[in-house]
């Protein structure tokens, strides 16, 4: 939805650098994993965190995107700062 309004939309999973065919979603078959890199997260106005992987820097998220939302509570559960107002827990 948020790219039928204009909106760029990747993600980043180290367990899935390609996504499958799935009957519920088709059309997202075949899209990348993109890396995560300061200079690649300063171009974005938010990240979505809905896995709490391992090896992510989640640090180098907080400190390059704008706006965070957290599905998994990676940032307080592991103690990274982030200014309060720019990280929505959901």
């Amino acid at each position: 939805r948020l790219e039928l309004r204009g909106a760029r939309v990747d993600y980043h999973d180290p367990f899935f650098p390609v996504m499958p065919l799935t009957r519920d979603h088709a059309d997202l078959a075949g899209r990348k994993s993109i890396p995560i890199a300061a200079e690649a997260l300063a171009g974005y106005d938010a990240a979505v965190v809905t896995t709490d992987h391992s090896d992510v820097d989640y640090a180098l998220v907080a400190g390059q995107v704008p706006l965070v939302f957290d599905s998994r509570n990676v940032f307080d559960g592991r103690g990274i700062a982030i200014d309060r107002s720019r990280l929505v827990k959901v």
